[in-house]
């Protein structure tokens, strides 16, 4: 008898102990339930459907190689609608890429979309999709050819295609790119001027080709001038002139004068300038022919990599 008391007894203590430790594990489960517990209640987010308008399109790059082609950003931002009076989703981002020859089909897509159906959905732990857009795929052979279809711009300077433009003439513009000295890297002062000339280039469309000539002074690296000319060109670029009206041209500075004694280099020769090449009507100048480069002196180095 003593023994099974005992027994009884320490069933007794452990069953005690069970229910004392069990007793706040149940407690928190049944917190945990009442709070909703994580991913039980639900999704605020709603799924969103309606249009998007063109806000903005912009040319960003010029591609020469392997094929001329042209990259284009789209904006489309989402109209609010009554369905969704406290929230609308972020604009949409769409790059668009189209040969050279295809621009003016291009804007025609462009203006016959310029309001598509777009929508946001919601993903799983409730949080959004990225925004899509319905946006058609753009066909060249959807849309009439319009514009000319010669040579453009520089085109008709590189190829030389007719022989009656008339007499030759040449204006320099007077906005200057500056360098330091062995390097074609571009800075903000660069990207002002590059903007002052685009508005210039723009407001005066009789401005069929420019050459973007870069030069460079006695004893700098030889290929300077031309990454010089490429760097600005790209900014114009950026500042929104065609490529078809810019052609670049190196020149430079020979190390030696007429006699034996070396050039000493002067900074103002360390440039780009913008050289009107073709007006409409007029017969194309001569691009400036570059400047055959003289072997550099022993120890003159090389131009640093970009």
């Amino acid at each position: 008898m003593v023994f099974e008391f005992w027994a009884f007894a320490r069933r007794s203590l452990v069953t005690a102990q069970a229910a004392r430790w069990a007793f706040p594990a149940l407690s928190l489960g049944a917190l945990a339930f009442a709070c909703g517990g994580p991913s039980t209640g639900p999704c605020p987010l709603q799924n969103w459907s309606g249009v998007c308008d063109l806000t903005n399109f912009t040319r960003v790059k010029d591609v020469e190689f392997p094929v001329p082609h042209s990259i284009y950003e789209a904006i489309y931002t989402p109209v609010a609608n009554a369905d969704s009076p406290n929230y609308s989703p972020p604009a949409v981002r769409i790059e668009i890429q189209a040969l050279s020859k295809y621009e003016p089909q291009l804007q025609q897509h462009m203006q016959a979309y310029r309001r598509i159906s777009c929508q946001q959905t919601i993903r799983d732990g409730c949080a959004y999709n990225p925004v899509v857009a319905s946006f058609p795929e753009f066909d060249p052979n959807r849309y009439a050819q319009t514009g000319p279809v010669g040579p453009e711009g520089c085109e008709k300077v590189e190829g030389q295609e007719s022989a009656s433009i008339g007499k030759r003439s040449s204006e320099t513009l007077p906005e200057l790119f500056q360098f330091v000295h062995n390097s074609a890297q571009v800075d903000a002062t660069m990207a002002s001027t590059a903007q002052t000339v685009a508005q210039r280039l723009s407001a005066d469309p009789s401005i069929e080709c420019v050459g973007v000539v870069g030069q460079s002074a006695a004893g700098e690296s030889p290929g300077v001038s031309e990454l010089r000319a490429q760097a600005v060109k790209r900014l114009l670029t950026q500042a929104g002139v065609h490529s078809k009206r810019m052609m670049t041209v190196a020149t430079s500075t020979p190390l030696y004068g007429t006699g034996t004694e070396r050039e000493p280099p002067k900074p103002e020769d360390q440039r780009v300038n913008i050289t009107i090449i073709l007006r409409a009507g007029a017969a194309p100048a001569p691009a400036p022919a570059p400047a055959s480069t003289p072997a550099p002196a022993p120890g003159s180095g090389a131009f640093p990599p970009q």
